[in-house]
């Protein structure tokens, strides 16, 4: 499991982050199980964002609006340690996939991805509240959040 650095699609020089590649889909509108820059849900943002690096993760085949609401069983979860591995116990650091639980509920239901912020560190995720791919800063509120951080595969 890896990923290859390519230049990057606006013609800089400069090898690119695989946060640098979501970031090219802010404002994307939300779309349940979008897998285009015409509409993302959260894993259509990690998605394409690894294909963006020349990594192809395994994509999810069908979920509802909320993964793991009818099965009981944490989906997210699984999604990402099938896709990742295992999460980390160190401190966030750009590039690093998190695993959310948004509402008071016992399962996971988000995720997003670690980008530097001006203030710390930030996150990038298609976020249906405001129906668009989105930045904030990690602050106390979304750290709560927080679940699970997941390594983006090593550079091979």
């Amino acid at each position: 499991m890896g990923y290859d650095s390519k230049q990057s699609q606006r013609g800089a020089a400069a090898i690119m982050e695989p946060w640098e590649y979501a970031m090219q889909y802010l404002g994307v509108p939300f779309l349940h199980m979008g897998r285009t820059p015409q509409g993302l849900d959260c894993v259509g943002l990690l998605v394409l964002a690894a294909r963006d690096c020349g990594w192809e993760p395994t994509d999810q085949e069908y979920y509802g609006r909320e993964p793991s609401k009818r099965s009981g069983i944490d989906r997210l979860a699984e999604y990402l340690e099938l896709n990742l591995g295992p999460p980390v116990t160190r401190a966030m650091q750009p590039n690093d996939v998190l695993l959310m639980r948004l509402r008071r509920t016992a399962l996971s239901s988000h995720i997003a991805m670690v980008c530097p912020h001006p203030e710390g560190l930030g996150m990038i995720h298609t976020y249906g509240e405001i129906k668009r791919v989105a930045y904030h800063r990690i602050d106390a509120y979304r750290e709560r959040q927080i679940v699970g951080v997941y390594p983006w595969p090593a550079k091979s």
